[in-house]
């Protein structure tokens, strides 16, 4: 008996040793992991960090790369722009010269064309005038027309549709209390058959009664 007690003593302390034993293992582990992770991480922001340096320098190099390139190319469009421009200026000047003078020519001829136009314009725009005012005073009691119509007929819609729903609240009313004479005229037919019943019913068992009697 003792020694089957010390045998399971013994194993049960093998048992709690071997559960701490484990439980130190896998919290020596997960710190293992922790640290290694940790690490891990660092050096990943560290590299990523540098390349975000790396990227914003070359960035700014291209960005004062391109302002050299643009300031270059526009000195270089201006001058060149300038040179054609100057040169063009010569024959634009000459060409305006040539159609201003063909321009007040032809404008001379025009104001003696225009006194007789002019007339003729005036009378053909007094009987647009006319006409126009003639079209918008039809048009107008045409609109208003179809407006009083309009407008007489949806008095009228909505009349009818009041009487209509007035009719219909009266017809339900109307209803309801013929039904509820019918109701009570049923109820009075129904008491006067039960007590018809009943006074049977006693008339019957008196007989019998009296019978037995």
């Amino acid at each position: 008996i003792t020694t089957s007690v010390f045998r399971r003593h013994f194993t049960t302390l093998r048992i709690n040793a071997l559960r701490e034993f484990r439980v130190m293992y896998e919290k020596e582990t997960i710190k293992k992991f922790e640290n290694t992770a940790c690490i891990a991480i660092q050096k990943w922001w560290r590299h990523a960090r540098l390349r975000r340096k790396r990227a914003e320098e070359q960035r700014l190099r291209y960005r004062t790369d391109t302002k050299a390139a643009l300031l270059i190319q526009t000195n270089f469009r201006r001058h060149r722009a300038m040179v054609s421009v100057s040169t063009q200026v010569l024959d634009v000047i000459l060409c305006q010269a040539t159609m201003r003078r063909f321009l007040a020519l032809k404008h001379t001829m025009q104001l003696r064309e225009m006194k007789s136009a002019t007339k003729i314009q005036a009378t053909w725009r007094r009987y647009l005038a006319s006409k126009r005012i003639i079209l918008e005073n039809e048009a107008a009691t045409a609109i208003q027309t179809c407006f009083r119509r309009y407008r007489d007929f949806m008095s009228y819609v909505v009349m009818n549709f009041s009487v209509i729903q007035i009719q219909d609240c009266m017809r339900g009313h109307l209803a309801k209390c013929l039904l509820k004479r019918l109701k009570q005229e049923r109820e009075k037919e129904i008491e006067q058959q039960k007590m018809i019943l009943q006074n049977e019913a006693a008339t019957a068992i008196q007989s019998c009664f009296r019978g037995y009697q």
